[in-house]
């Protein structure tokens, strides 16, 4: 929801929802929000992997700019106004991660994704 509240205009915006066919209501949710929104479509992503969906969005997608973000995520009001403003190629922000699920699992993984060790760098 933080993309569509953002500053920049919704008339110049086009959000595509690349669905791994999730079984956590997802494909529900944006299937209800496209009915609100005009900025927003749909496909559902049969093959399930990531790449495949970042490829088949890349495909569709109509703007000169594409800001590449994560449905799980939360994105300042100013995020994708400052990316095309500055023409940003290939750019990631500072990335805060938080459980979905406070407990020892959720904890786990946060931790895991935020130290050097648990990140992967091709160097």
């Amino acid at each position: 929801m933080s993309l569509l509240n953002n500053d920049y205009p919704q008339d110049r915006m086009e959000i595509l929802v690349i669905d791994g066919m999730s079984d956590d209501g997802t494909w529900a949710i944006v299937k209800a929000l496209e009915r609100v929104f005009p900025v927003i479509s749909s496909i559902q992503n049969e093959d399930k992997t990531k790449y495949k969906g970042l490829n088949t969005a890349l495909t569709v997608a109509r703007g000169d700019s594409i800001v590449i973000a994560d449905a799980h995520a939360e994105y300042p009001k100013n995020y994708i106004e400052r990316l095309v403003e500055q023409h940003a190629e290939n750019v990631g922000g500072v990335q805060v991660e938080i459980p979905r699920k406070r407990g020892l699992i959720g904890n786990a993984v946060v931790l895991a994704r935020t130290v050097a060790f648990g990140l992967f760098h091709d160097r």
